[in-house]
């Protein structure tokens, strides 16, 4: 039997997102982070992240959620990869 290799590193576990379009939505709907990670179920830090635009993305859960919280498509926040390739 032979051994699979395996990734190195952090596997890809969320969404590809527009982080400056995140971070300036959140502003405009008068949110602070505290209170999206509240909302979310994720620490004020991670959601700093989210919009840093740290790789990883974000989960899909938690985009929704923010979608919900904001009351907008969620999908506006994702980056098309296919458009980015080009």
């Amino acid at each position: 039997m032979t051994e699979t290799s395996k990734p190195i590193g952090r596997p890809k576990i969320g969404v590809e997102i527009d982080p400056v379009l995140l971070r300036k939505i959140r502003k405009e709907k008068g949110f602070k982070q505290i209170e999206v990670a509240a909302f979310i179920g994720y620490t004020p830090a991670r959601v700093t992240q989210f919009e840093a635009g740290h790789p990883g993305g974000v989960p899909f859960e938690a985009l929704k959620k923010i979608g919900e919280l904001f009351d907008i498509d969620y999908k506006m926040f994702m980056i098309d990869k296919e458009e980015n390739d080009e």
